[in-house]
């Protein structure tokens, strides 16, 4: 499930939210709550990728603004390339 967590909220999710924006942020697998594998492919960025799709799938919230900083850049512009109809705009920090 995609319920919010205690790190998934940040201070730029919250400054959104008091701008009326809607903001959705989550744990990618191996960190904050998320689980945990030892199996490098259980982190390929086509399958964290998958796991945004999904996300806003759940969130009924495609096509949106995706932003990504720190190892999200690297997630956040992968997933423009594989899922482009779902990017309204990228912003990378």
């Amino acid at each position: 499930s995609f319920a919010p967590s205690a790190s998934s909220e940040t201070q730029w999710t919250r400054a959104l939210a008091e701008r009326g924006r809607r903001a959705l942020g989550l744990d990618f697998r191996g960190h904050g709550r998320s689980a945990r594998s030892e199996d490098p492919a259980f982190y390929l960025p086509e399958v964290l990728c998958d796991d945004v799709a999904a996300l806003q799938d759940a969130a009924g919230a495609a096509p949106c603004d995706v932003a990504g900083f720190s190892m999200g850049v690297a997630i956040a512009l992968q997933f423009a390339i594989l899922y482009p109809n779902r990017v309204r705009r990228l912003v990378l920090g």
